[in-house]
């Protein structure tokens, strides 16, 4: 609640953590205000580590993880650190096969059947341990605790839990893979069949015939024929100034017309 008002009054995200620092090991066991990230060892330091101090754990003794080194820090959900001792953390039995005693069911506070679950997290048939309802195991240790073939119980629920949702996140990249690649596919099949229908428009608008430009190339066509013609025509009848021409005169013409039209038969032949 603390974490909250400070949250939402004055704008401070979590940044650190009440946690209790306690177990045989440590010299003067308190409730401290940790900065979230601190390594484990300095907190232990604090407090005053007892050096025989067999095993350290996170969290409660029985739902707590033993840490693999004191140099991991401390997160948001670290509310305890055990120093554990010899006595209370002795080195774990060899696990035996189960004898199917049914102590683990009788201690579970969840009413669930943890030798069902053990037996298909081990054979990682993680569809069967959902159906045992394994979501609902809370992880409390009491059938680890009981067992008399000292099975990690709670490993393989842990296990099994985390398998569950790597798969998961796999299937969802999976579908959001897919889902990529089929929207890739509909636009190239859109935009092959918008290519299309522009180019199906551009031949259509070319085969078309346009009333108004058909008939003005035939006008434009027909007038060019008439200005060849009479230019043909302009260059086969010579300008002649004949008016008020003598006798003699127009016999010369005559007689020249003759000779030109005489020659230009010669040329043909």
């Amino acid at each position: 609640m603390a974490a909250l008002a400070d949250y939402f009054d004055h704008g401070v995200p979590l940044i650190e953590r009440v946690l209790t620092v306690a177990g045989p090991g440590i010299a003067s066991p308190a409730n401290l205000l940790v900065p979230i990230g601190t390594p484990v060892r300095d907190v232990l330091r604090h407090r005053g580590l007892d050096h025989e101090t067999r095993q350290v754990i996170m969290g409660g003794p029985m739902m707590g993880i033993s840490l693999t080194s004191d140099a991991l820090p401390v997160i948001k959900t670290t509310n305890c650190i055990l120093a554990a001792s010899q006595q209370e953390a002795p080195q774990a039995l060899p696990a035996h096969p189960c004898i199917r005693c049914g102590n683990c069911a009788e201690v579970c506070p969840a009413s669930l059947l943890p030798q069902q679950l053990y037996w298909y997290a081990h054979a990682r048939n993680f569809d069967k341990a959902q159906d045992y309802k394994l979501f609902d195991c809370i992880e409390c240790g009491c059938c680890a605790q009981v067992c008399p073939s000292h099975i990690p119980l709670v490993q393989y629920y842990r296990f099994a839990k985390t398998e569950i949702w790597n798969q998961e996140r796999e299937r969802d990249k999976a579908d959001v893979a897919r889902q990529r690649h089929e929207f890739h596919l509909q636009r190239l099949e859109r935009e092959k069949k918008e290519l299309q229908e522009r180019r199906a428009k551009a031949k259509k608008a070319l085969n078309k015939p346009k009333a108004g430009n058909a008939d003005s190339k035939k006008a434009e066509i027909a007038a060019a024929l008439e200005r060849v013609k009479a230019r043909k025509a302009s260059q086969s009848v010579a300008a002649r100034n004949t008016d008020n021409l003598s006798e003699e005169q127009q016999a010369k013409i005559t007689e020249i017309d003759n000779r030109r039209a005489s020659s230009t038969d010669e040329n043909r032949r």
